[in-house]
């Protein structure tokens, strides 16, 4: 198994999803976001972003400063970024990186499944506009 897959969540490719396991390091991550932005500039519209971390996956040290410099690099065709529920630590994370990177983190939300990051990222979708948040990132149970 590698520590990162980066797939087309389905055929539409509305959204990619990343699927993070154990022992995924800064360098698998790397690769990882060059390839999910590899694959959005197949595609003319916007794509989201589906990160799946299975429980035992933690991130190495640097993690804010990591996350900080994805964010910033993004494609101007990626939408909204959906965590899906990694456990308390990775909710701990992100709510620190939703405080301190406020401007970044409008567009993420964190669910607890990959069933409510889909709803969550159509329910966004058909709005058609990302509603800035107030304080940490959504977390929707």
């Amino acid at each position: 198994m590698t520590e990162v897959t980066v797939i087309w969540d389905d055929e539409t490719k509305l959204a990619i999803r990343f699927e993070i396991h154990p022992g995924c390091g800064w360098t698998n991550f790397w690769e990882a976001v060059r390839e999910a932005y590899r694959m959005m500039g197949e595609v003319s519209h916007t794509v989201d972003l589906i990160i799946m971390a299975d429980p035992g996956a933690t991130p190495p040290v640097r993690a804010l400063a990591n996350f900080k410099n994805a964010q910033e690099s993004r494609p101007d065709n990626c939408g909204m970024v959906a965590l899906v529920g990694a456990g308390m630590y990775a909710e701990i994370l992100f709510n620190t990186f939703a405080r301190v990177y406020r401007h970044l983190s409008a567009e993420m939300v964190f669910v607890s499944s990959l069933e409510k990051a889909r709803a969550e990222l159509a329910q966004r979708r058909s709005t058609c506009v990302a509603q800035p948040q107030e304080g940490p990132i959504a977390t929707t149970p």
